[in-house]
């Protein structure tokens, strides 16, 4: 309602007021304005105080998720043959002490049931590794290894026989990334300063060649420059190889591990950089206790049969590896009676 004079006449304000009115009202917009400010800078300080915290609690995950992806591993194809105590061991010594090992494929044989039910066994302990049974009537052997190397994911691949063992740590993505900056062959984890002597040919004397250090205990030698051990670079005694140079296991022959090596050993030539790695000291040990083939002529123990170590087995028995913890071996294969303890289960 307007106001009026008592004339009748609507009042005006003066100029002066309608001023004083609006300088009011755009003091109090600029307030309301300053005000609104401050407000939505407030919600904005929340919300990213809010966020920080999010990713702050999510840094963890990030990198830990990071270094998984970043950390290259190999894979891992075990040759057995009657000999479930032997590779108890040796899947126990890698349990224990190897870390990078991505997929384990075990290609086995056996000649009697009592054998099956023992490789049950050792399965039942190792759940993760792929127990892959040869079939007797045919010879499978080269058809399963060639399966198994095509099914790993992995770029790198390790081969092991039952009676070898793991000695020491090891760090499989150290080693794969050493490998790929000095573009070495291979990883020999059964080599070291302290091997100087060739168990298969009579322990002939084999000192190391000339070790270059590289860090962290690494060192690289060039097989030229070695003899016996330090001068086969193909063998399945658990050295690192990448999986692109294995395409030659695809073309020549062979139906046993013994005979896999030995055409493989042929095939040397084909190295682009005939170099390897080793570390100061040696991580692995075969210890030839048996011999289970008939192929070949192989240096052996004969101390204990196949059928005597199974009975161990079947009676709760496993190999103590403890007691070949950094073990001071001068030969990749050496002689040692192992010392038997109870199973935990």
């Amino acid at each position: 309602m307007a106001l009026r004079s008592n004339s009748g006449q609507a009042f005006k304000p003066s100029v002066f007021a309608q001023t004083a009115v609006a300088k009011a009202m755009a003091l109090m917009s600029f307030e309301q304005t300053r005000q609104d400010e401050r407000n939505y800078k407030q919600n904005l300080k929340q919300k990213f105080k809010k966020i920080f915290n999010i990713t702050l609690a999510l840094l963890p995950i990030f990198f830990i998720s990071f270094s998984i992806g970043n950390n290259k591993t190999a894979d891992l194809l075990i040759y057995s043959y009657n000999r479930p105590l032997q590779l108890y061991a040796l899947l126990e010594s890698l349990e224990l002490l190897v870390t990078g090992i991505d997929t384990i494929h075990i290609i086995y044989k056996t000649t009697s049931e009592r054998f099956d039910n023992a490789y049950d066994k050792v399965h039942q302990n190792f759940r993760t590794v792929q127990f892959i049974k040869q079939n007797n009537d045919i010879n499978d052997f080269k058809v399963l290894t060639l399966r198994s190397l095509s099914s790993f994911k992995s770029d790198y691949v390790l081969f092991a026989v039952d009676d070898d063992i793991i000695t020491d740590h090891i760090d499989i993505s150290e080693c794969i990334d050493t490998l790929e900056k000095t573009q070495a062959y291979a990883f020999f984890f059964r080599l070291g300063k302290n091997i100087n002597s060739s168990y298969p040919f009579n322990n002939a004397y084999s000192p190391a060649p000339p070790l270059a250090h590289i860090g962290n205990n690494i060192f690289k030698f060039q097989f030229n420059a070695g003899t016996y051990d330090w001068n086969y670079p193909n063998n399945v005694d658990l050295t690192l190889y990448r999986k692109s140079d294995l395409d030659i296991l695809y073309k020549i022959n062979y139906s046993n591990p013994n005979q896999l090596e030995a055409a493989w050993a042929g095939k040397r030539t084909n190295i682009k950089n005939p170099s390897g790695l080793c570390f100061v000291h040696s991580k692995m040990i075969n210890i030839p206790i048996n011999k289970v083939q008939n192929v070949f002529n192989n240096r052996f123990m004969n101390a204990a049969s196949i059928q005597y170590l199974l009975e161990r087995f079947d009676q709760g028995f496993k190999i103590d590896i403890s007691k070949v913890f950094k073990f001071n071996n001068n030969a990749a294969h050496t002689e040692y009676m192992p010392e038997f303890i109870a199973r935990e289960n």
